[in-house]
C-alpha cells in the first residue's frame, strides 16, 4: 500500500526546525504532533533537497498576510507569512524577535522584491503594524477577519484535524535562528551551546501543542466578573463603614467653602472633582506595572494584587488621606504628622514627597513622549482636547453658561478632536510615522532619547506644558481639562469592559482568550532574561493600580481643597482609588490577549500591548455587533486615552510639588524665602531636575526609583492616618490603616534594600553583571546614585515610622487626643 505524501508546508516545517539546531529525532516529535510519522533518514533527505524560502516571481491577485507568536517559553518569536488564498502557496515567510511597524515594514519590502505583488489586494485582520506598514507601502489592502485571509491557516492546518487555537499558524525560514554550535546568526548574534538547544528542543514541543489548542485557555470575561465583583462589594460595604468611622458630616464646612480663594480652595461639583482626581491619579503607571507583573510572574499574581489590594489597601489609603487632609484645613499628609510629632517629622516627610514628586514629573513626562512618538494622532487629538479646555473654563467659570449642554457639546467636540487626529497626525521631527503626518521641525539638537529625536524633543514641550499648567489657577484650565479628560476614560476603561463582556456574550472566541501564563514561577518566567523575585518586586512594580502613595499627595494636595461635601470624600477617594483599579484590569487584559515578545522598560510593553489590545477588543466585539470599528481608529482612541491622564498627572505633580516646598518654607519672612516660596521658581526647581533625570533616557533606572518611592510613600500615607486616629480617640480602632501601613512597610523597605544591595552592589559592583556597555563611569555614577536614594528612602522611612508609633502609643498612653478628628486639644 503506498504511503500518503507529506504535506508540503510540512516538509517546509521539518527542514527549518532541523536546521535551528533541532535533532533529527526531535524533528520527527514535532511530525508525530501533526499526526505524520516519517523516518530520521526522510528528513535528512529533504533537509539536503529543499529550498528554505518560496520560489520568486509569482503574480497573485491576492495575498493574505498575518502573524502570530510563537512560544518557547524561554524565547518568543514572532512569525510573519504571506500566502495567496487562491492557490494555497506560501509566498513568503519571515522570523523576528518583536512586533512592530518596522518590522513588518521590512517583511513587505522583501514580499515586493521577491514577487509581483504591487497590483494585489492584501488581506489583512487589522493588526497594526501590518496595516501601518501596508499603507506607507502604498499597498491596496482590506481588513478582513474571516474568508480568504484565513489562507494563512488553512496552509498550515489543513492536515490536522483540531483547529487553531492562534490566529494563524505561519511557518518562518529558521535560519534567522540561532543555529547549533557556536555559529552566530546573522540577524541576532546568538551563540547556542549544546546544552541550550536540547532545552529549546523541549520548548518547540511545548510550543506547537499549545497552537494546536492542546491548553485550556481562560476567558478574559473572568476577570472582569471577579473584579466587578470585589469592587462592588468593597463600595457597599466597606467604604460606607470607613465613612460612618470618620463620622462624615455635610454639616459640617469643608476647607473649599471655608477658604475659597478662586485660585486654589475652590468648592466643586462632585462630578467635576471626581474627573479630576481620577485623572489625576490614573497616570501611566497602572497601565505599566500591571503589564510588566504579568508578563514577569503571570497575569494571576498581578490581578490578585489589583482584584484583592486595592480596596483594602489603595482604596482606604486614598480616602483616609483625603478625610485627614479635609479635618486639616485642606492641608498635606506632611503638615498633618507635624501637628502631631513636631517639624522634624513634617520636614522630613515632605522632603520625601518633594523627591518622589520629581520622580514622578520625570517619568510620566518620558511616557507622554513616547506615546506621542508612537501615536502622532494622539498628539494632535490631545492638542485639541487642551484648547477645548481652556474653552470650557471661560464657558464654565466666565460666561456662567448651563453645565449639561456645555458638558454634552464639549464631550463631543473632544471625541471629534480624536477623528481630526486620526486624518492629521503630528510629529515634532522626522521620524518613522503614518503616513500624512505634519511633522513641524528639520532636526533636533538634542540628543536622543530611547533612540528617538521624536521623543528628545516632546519632553521638554511636554514639561513647559506642566510648568504653565501647574501655575494657572485651577478654574482656568485644571478642572475643565479633566472633566473633559474623565470622559475619555471613562469611555476607555469602560469601552474594554464592555466589549469584554458584550464579545463574550455573541462569541468572539480567540480575541478574549488569555494567552498569558498564568503563573510563571517565583523568580519570573522565560519571557524575561533576569531572574526577579515575585517577593517583594510585584508589590512595588504594580506601583499603582492597587495601592499608591503619590495619591495621598493629590487627596491631600489638591482634592481636599475642591470638596463641595464632606460626602464626596467617599466616592471620589474610595470610589475613585477603585476606578484606578478597572483601568490596571483593562491594562493587564489588553496584555493578556495581545501579549506580545517583551521590549526593554515597561513602556515598550506597554505601547504595543496597552493601545493595539484594547484596539483590537473593540474592533472584535464591534465587528460581531455589525458596526465594527477600524482597529487603527480603536488603536489610536486607546492611545488618547493613555496620554490624556499622562498629561493631567504631569502637570498635578508640579502642582503638589509647588504645595509641598510651600509647606517646608512656611510663611516667607525673607527675600530668599520668599522667592522659594513664588509659584514660578517652585515649579522650575522640579521640572529642571526632573529634565535631567529623564533626558538620559533610561527607564530602567528611573522605575525603580518611582516605583520604590512611591509605595513607601503609601506606607508613610497610612502612617499619617493612624497617627490621626490614635490622636482623635482612643475608641478608634487603628487596624484599618494600620495593618496595610504594617505590609507596605514590610514590602517597600525589603525591595529598596534589594535593589540598593542585591540587584546594584552585588549583582554590578561585585559580580561586574553591568551589561552589555560594561561599566562605564556614567553606569558606575547612575548605581551609586540608585543605591544612596534607595538607602535614604529607607532611613527616611524608618525614622518616620519610629516616630509615629511613639506618637501612637503616647496618645493610647496618656489619653491626650484632638475633640473632633484635627489637632489635638490642650486639654
Amino acid at each position: 500500500m503506498e504511503r500518503e505524501a507529506t504535506p508540503r508546508l510540512l516538509m517546509k516545517l521539518s527542514i527549518q526546525l532541523h536546521l535551528a539546531g533541532l535533532s533529527l529525532s526531535n524533528t520527527v516529535s514535532i511530525l508525530d504532533v501533526f499526526g505524520v510519522s516519517r523516518a530520521r533518514s526522510t528528513i535528512h533527505n529533504w533537509v539536503h533537497k529543499a529550498e528554505l524560502q518560496p520560489e520568486s516571481g509569482k503574480t497573485p491577485d491576492h495575498v493574505a498576510v498575518d502573524e502570530t507568536v510563537i512560544r518557547l517559553d524561554d524565547e518568543r518569536y514572532w512569525l510573519y507569512a504571506a500566502v495567496d488564498p487562491e492557490s494555497n502557496e506560501l509566498l513568503h515567510t519571515k522570523l523576528e524577535t518583536t512586533r512592530n511597524t518596522a518590522l513588518a515594514h521590512g517583511f513587505f519590502a522583501e514580499l515586493r522584491q521577491k514577487h509581483h505583488v504591487d497590483d494585489a489586494t492584501f488581506l489583512i485582520d487589522g493588526a497594526t503594524p501590518l496595516h501601518e506598514a501596508g499603507r506607507r507601502h502604498g499597498l491596496d489592502f482590506r481588513d478582513e477577519q474571516h474568508g480568504n485571509r484565513n489562507a494563512v491557516e488553512r496552509v498550515f492546518v489543513r492536515e490536522n484535524d483540531a483547529p487553531p487555537r492562534s490566529r494563524t499558524v505561519s511557518v518562518t525560514p529558521i535560519q534567522q535562528l540561532p543555529t547549533s554550535g557556536c555559529d552566530r546568526s546573522p540577524s541576532h548574534g546568538i551563540c547556542v551551546s549544546e546544552h541550550y538547544r536540547r532545552i529549546k528542543e523541549q520548548r518547540l514541543i511545548q510550543s506547537f501543542r499549545y497552537i494546536l489548542g492542546e491548553f485550556t485557555m481562560v476567558q478574559a470575561i473572568w476577570l472582569v466578573a471577579f473584579v466587578l465583583t470585589t469592587f462592588t462589594v468593597a463600595y457597599l460595604g466597606y467604604s460606607r463603614y470607613l465613612a460612618q468611622f470618620v463620622e462624615i458630616d455635610d454639616e459640617n464646612e469643608t476647607p473649599a467653602h471655608k477658604y475659597n480663594d478662586g485660585q486654589e480652595y475652590v468648592p466643586s461639583s462632585k462630578p467635576v472633582l471626581l474627573g479630576h482626581h481620577y485623572s489625576s491619579i490614573a497616570g501611566g503607571a497602572p497601565i505599566v506595572g500591571p503589564i510588566t507583573a504579568g508578563v514577569v510572574w503571570g497575569w494571576v499574581p498581578a490581578f490578585l494584587w489589583v482584584a484583592i489590594g486595592n480596596p483594602l489597601f489603595g482604596s482606604v489609603h486614598d480616602f483616609m488621606a483625603l478625610s485627614s487632609s479635609m479635618r486639616h484645613e485642606g492641608k498635606s499628609i506632611g503638615y498633618i504628622i507635624g501637628q502631631y510629632v513636631g517639624e522634624r517629622g513634617k520636614d522630613m516627610i515632605l522632603w520625601f514627597a518633594f523627591l518622589t514628586i520629581i520622580l514622578v514629573v520625570a517619568v510620566f513626562a518620558l511616557v507622554v513622549s513616547v506615546v506621542f512618538n508612537a501615536y502622532p494622532q494622539a498628539a494632535t487629538a490631545s492638542l485639541i482636547y487642551i484648547a477645548l479646555a481652556l474653552t470650557f473654563g471661560v464657558y464654565l467659570y466666565q460666561l456662567d453658561l448651563p453645565f449639561l449642554p456645555g458638558t454634552v457639546a464639549f464631550v463631543a467636540a473632544v471625541f471629534a478632536g480624536i477623528w481630526v487626529g486620526l486624518q492629521f497626525p503630528f510629529a515634532l521631527v522626522p521620524g518613522d510615522y503614518p503616513a500624512g503626518t505634519i511633522v513641524l521641525l528639520s532636526s533636533t539638537p538634542l540628543p536622543p532619547v530611547l533612540d528617538s529625536a521624536n521623543i528628545a524633543m516632546w519632553i521638554p514641550v511636554v514639561m513647559i506644558y506642566g510648568f504653565i499648567a501647574s501655575v494657572l489657577p485651577v478654574w482656568i484650565l485644571l478642572q475643565p481639562r479633566d472633566f473633559l479628560t474623565s470622559s475619555l476614560l471613562y469611555a476607555g476603561v469602560g469601552g474594554v469592559l464592555l466589549a469584554v463582556i458584550l464579545g463574550t456574550v455573541l462569541g468572539v472566541g480567540n480575541t478574549l482568550e488569555i494567552e498569558l501564563p498564568a503563573y510563571a514561577g517565583f523568580w519570573g518566567g522565560a519571557l524575561v532574561d533576569t531572574r526577579l523575585p515575585l517577593f517583594p518586586l510585584l508589590f512595588v512594580t504594580i506601583a499603582c493600580g492597587t495601592i499608591s502613595g503619590f495619591h495621598s499627595l493629590v487627596s491631600s494636595g489638591t482634592t481636599a481643597k475642591q470638596l463641595d461635601k464632606e460626602s464626596d470624600a467617599r466616592t471620589i477617594g474610595y470610589g475613585g482609588m477603585l476606578g484606578e483599579g478597572l483601568l490596571a484590569t483593562v491594562a493587564l487584559i489588553c496584555v493578556s490577549v495581545y501579549a506580545t515578545a517583551p521590549a526593554s522598560g515597561g513602556i515598550a510593553l506597554a505601547l504595543p500591548n496597552f493601545a493595539t489590545g484594547g484596539g483590537e477588543i473593540l474592533n472584535a466585539t464591534s465587528g460581531a455587533l455589525g458596526v465594527a470599528i477600524p482597529q487603527t481608529a480603536a488603536a489610536a482612541f486607546m492611545g488618547l486615552v493613555l496620554v490624556s491622564f499622562l498629561l493631567t498627572s504631569t502637570d498635578t505633580a508640579v502642582r503638589l510639588g509647588r504645595y509641598m516646598l510651600e509647606e517646608i518654607v512656611g510663611t516667607p519672612e525673607t527675600s530668599t524665602q520668599k522667592v522659594a516660596t513664588n509659584r514660578y521658581v517652585t515649579s522650575a526647581l522640579q521640572v529642571i531636575p526632573a529634565y535631567i533625570l529623564v533626558s538620559s533616557g533610561r527607564w530602567a533606572d528611573l522605575w525603580p526609583l518611582f516605583g520604590g518611592a512611591n509605595q513607601t510613600l503609601a506606607a508613610l500615607a497610612l502612617l499619617v492616618a493612624t497617627v490621626w486616629l490614635a490622636n482623635w480617640s482612643d475608641s478608634k480602632q487603628l487596624l484599618s490603616t494600620g495593618l496595610p501601613m504594617a505590609a507596605m512597610f514590610v514590602v517597600t523597605t525589603t525591595a529598596l534594600l534589594y535593589l540598593a544591595l542585591y540587584q546594584n552592589l552585588y549583582q554590578k559592583f561585585i559580580l561586574g553583571q553591568w551589561g552589555e556597555a560594561g561599566p562605564t563611569l556614567l553606569a558606575q555614577g547612575s548605581t551609586v546614585v540608585q543605591i544612596v536614594i534607595a538607602l535614604v528612602l529607607v532611613w527616611l522611612a524608618l525614622s518616620l515610622a519610629y516616630m509615629g508609633l511613639t506618637n501612637i502609643r503616647a496618645a493610647r498612653e496618656t489619653g491626650t487626643v484632638a475633640a473632633d478628628g484635627g489637632e489635638p486639644s490642650d486639654d
